[in-house]
């Protein structure tokens, strides 16, 4: 009869124990959920933030910019056209050679945290240099950011109607 006693008592369960391992998995579970979507927001609201940049920057430099005829020394607002969506070769030349010489200021000109790349491409994707400029900014093939954003605008250059391509991270 002791024999008996001891199989039977192996097979109990005890009712705390079966609380306690519910309680300790849902509060798990609830905390999994609650940082994954915590996380989904966040990268959300991440790539927003960069859709909105990169259309702030492309709508800067698809203008005249600030004074009209802006160089180095004066600028307040980069753009690179001539306010009728043709593209100022020697405006080109100075953003160029701005992001080149004060990275920083290009970006504050821009009203901009974020890091930018622009290039010109035609109707057939190749890359355009206007004036010897192949690209001006920061080359984000060298980061390899997380999340990358890319605006198309068109503009006129020589006559041809040509891609602003311009990504920001």
């Amino acid at each position: 009869m002791a024999k008996s006693t001891l199989i039977r008592n192996k097979s109990q369960i005890w009712s705390l124990d079966l609380i306690i391992g519910i309680v300790i998995f849902f509060t798990a579970l609830i905390l999994f959920y609650k940082y994954s979507i915590n996380t989904m927001d966040i990268e959300r609201q991440d790539t927003t933030n960069l859709l909105l940049e990169g259309k702030l920057i492309s709508s800067y430099l698809v203008s005249e910019g600030n004074p009209v005829d802006w160089t180095l020394d004066n600028v307040t607002s980069i753009g690179l056209t001539n306010g009728n969506m043709d593209i100022n070769t020697e405006k080109v030349n100075e953003f160029s050679e701005l992001a080149i010489l004060d990275y920083p200021r290009s970006r504050k000109l821009l009203s901009t945290i974020n890091d930018y790349y622009v290039f010109f491409e035609d109707k057939n994707n190749n890359t355009i240099k206007i004036n010897g400029v192949e690209w001006i900014g920061k080359d984000y093939t060298l980061e390899n950011p997380t999340n990358l954003i890319k605006i198309i605008r068109f503009v006129n250059y020589n006559s041809t109607i040509i891609r602003m391509v311009v990504y920001v991270w």
